[in-house]
């Protein structure tokens, strides 16, 4: 999770079931997902 070049985190996804296979539809949630946390992230540290 990057936000303005400062990296806030890192989420991983794994399956060990062979027959699931992330497609762009699913990357492109988990990257929406991951954009929204590092701005609550940013959001929680700058308001100190």
């Amino acid at each position: 999770m990057i936000l303005a070049n400062f990296l806030h985190g890192v989420i991983v996804i794994q399956s060990y079931d062979k027959d699931i296979i992330y497609n762009k539809d699913d990357l492109m949630l988990l990257n929406f997902v991951a954009q929204h946390v590092a701005n609550t992230i940013d959001t929680l540290v700058n308001s100190q």
